[in-house]
């Protein structure tokens, strides 16, 4: 029947708009994920230059 169809062409559209979702979900997820590890790196770069800085100081005096 045509109520049917209908019912059935509304099922994949919500399955779809649920993968659409899922996927940017995911998307999001993994640049924020990849955004905490570029943070993290910075902070350590840094650590590390501070420490240089430090120590070219310390050498110098």
């Amino acid at each position: 029947s045509i109520f049917n169809y209908e019912y059935n062409a509304d099922e994949k559209i919500m399955k779809l708009n649920t993968d659409h979702f899922y996927t940017a979900q995911r998307i999001t997820g993994l640049i924020v994920e990849d955004s905490i590890q570029n943070q993290a790196q910075q902070l350590y770069e840094q650590k590390r230059l501070q420490q240089q800085v430090k120590q070219l100081k310390e050498d110098h005096d």
